[in-house]
């Protein structure tokens, strides 16, 4: 199946970083961070043991994007829904589309 790019956008539109970590249950915290002012920090949804842990700033993101001190990855909310269900980014997008 292929998407065209109206049909990416708008799948990426609906699903921003900050608001898919929390459907997960991951704790955000707004301010400042390594995306500016817009920038959210907390546990990364990939690696931190408690989602809730107030302490943790090993994820960093924006609505579009994320980045992971833990492992040094990070990309688009595609990329970060693969990962956090096991799926490879590039063949298995097709999959991880109809998870968002």
């Amino acid at each position: 199946m292929k998407f065209s790019p109206g049909q990416i956008e708008d799948v990426r539109a609906r699903n921003p970083v900050p608001q898919l970590c929390q459907h997960w249950g991951m704790a955000l915290r707004a301010g400042s961070s390594k995306f500016g002012a817009h920038g959210f920090t907390g546990p990364c949804p990939l690696h931190s043991p408690d989602p809730q842990a107030r302490d943790s700033m090993s994820f960093a993101c924006d609505a579009d994007n994320w980045v992971c001190v833990t492992c040094a990855d990070g990309g688009d909310v595609f990329k970060l829904a693969a990962k956090r269900d096991g799926f490879d980014p590039r063949k298995d997008f097709v999959k991880v589309v109809e998870i968002l």
